[in-house]
């Protein structure tokens, strides 16, 4: 008998709503960027269980390690940029305040769904973390690798085409017009990317309901729990 995953939670609810049962054929992916091609076995009311029939490391993933770190938002609009940056396959989003938000707290749980939701229907095999929002001081210290870039449309002397060509990480702050002002934060970093590193973009065309899920846990591997 090959490897046996469980799905729990959300994704069992999503696997109801496509109305796959016993027999359905799924891709699950894990948090080492495997997917495997399953089989559902067992559909009950609380788990559902699926024998593993095929694995693979689809290199789908960028090499950049790309950190978004977007002025907070309100409501539908933050969930938009949670929504495209993981289409467009940062690694990390992590959520700035800044004296102009309109709001300075939000729903890092729901966040955390919607990334899962769009890394499934944009085909990736790693969900980017979403933090929970800071400070930009806070931001500014903590030891992030590579290039950290601020936006900022007054920039007098540094131009993107003085950056050093590539890097393999980058951290980018971006907001509203007025979020920084002139009191700008600088920051140096020993290691820079070019913009050209970056993921490509979506072709924005709407796909069919995703068949791909995370699973809760195989025998002999270790996965993610299922976004509850």
């Amino acid at each position: 008998m090959g490897l046996r995953i469980r799905i729990t939670g959300a994704q069992l609810r999503h696997l109801r709503t496509l109305r796959f049962g016993v027999g359905a054929r799924l891709v699950v992916f894990d948090e080492r960027g495997e997917e495997h091609d399953v089989r559902v076995e067992h559909l009950g009311a609380r788990v559902a269980e699926a024998t593993v029939l095929a694995t693979r490391r689809p290199a789908r993933e960028s090499a950049l390690d790309l950190t978004l770190a977007p002025a907070l938002l309100k409501g539908a609009k933050m969930d938009l940029v949670v929504e495209k940056a993981t289409e467009l396959g940062v690694r990390r989003i992590a959520p700035v305040t800044s004296r102009h938000a309109v709001t300075t707290t939000g729903r890092t749980d729901r966040w955390q769904r919607i990334a899962v939701a769009a890394a499934k229907q944009s085909g990736r095999t790693q969900v980017p973390a979403v933090d929970a929002p800071r400070s930009l001081p806070e931001l500014v210290r903590h030891p992030w690798p590579g290039l950290r870039l601020l936006a900022w449309e007054a920039e007098p002397e540094r131009a993107l085409a003085a950056l050093p060509e590539r890097a393999t990480a980058v951290v980018v702050v971006v907001g509203r017009r007025a979020a920084s002002r002139r009191r700008k934060w600088t920051t140096r970093a020993p290691t820079a990317s070019s913009p050209s590193d970056s993921p490509r973009a979506s072709s924005g065309r709407r796909r069919p309901p995703s068949r791909r899920s995370p699973s809760a846990s195989t025998a002999g591997a270790t996965c993610p729990r299922l976004t509850q």
